[in-house]
């Protein structure tokens, strides 16, 4: 009979458990506040919130490439890269170790849009800002 009992407690604590209720008072466990679903998971698109000129630091633009350089030692560098380049609308430079042993110049003919990315820093050329079509 005590065997039984104990069984019977187990499945209802299961019960509670699959139901969303971590205790026995019956109240539903507490749900995530609203504003952590509001912010991208890693990796995901969102709007940028820099304006032209201005370095997106944690931020890809990934696509659109016309030219990648293993030279560029820093994003302002990668920058003046593209500001050379009459053809080039935005940037994205890759710290070392993540795509190659040194850093990484992507230069873009169109504007992708950002992703977060924590090894990149991004930018769009003020003045040649064109929207990327897809």
């Amino acid at each position: 009979m005590r065997a039984l009992s104990g069984l019977l407690m187990g499945v209802a604590l299961l019960g509670l458990v699959a139901c969303g209720r971590a205790d026995d008072t019956g109240a539903p466990e507490a749900e995530a506040p609203a504003e952590a679903a509001a912010t991208p998971a890693a990796g995901e698109t969102m709007a940028s919130t820099t304006t032209p000129g201005e370095l997106e630091v944690g931020f890809d633009r990934p696509g659109y490439d016309i030219g990648t350089s293993y030279d560029a030692a820093d994003a302002e560098a990668c920058r003046a890269q593209c500001e050379a380049d009459e053809a080039c609308r935005a940037f994205t430079w890759v710290q070392a170790g993540v795509q190659a042993e040194t850093p990484v110049c992507w230069l873009k003919d169109q504007v992708p849009g950002p992703v977060e990315a924590e090894w990149a820093t991004s930018g769009v050329m003020a003045g040649r800002e064109a929207p990327a079509t897809e």
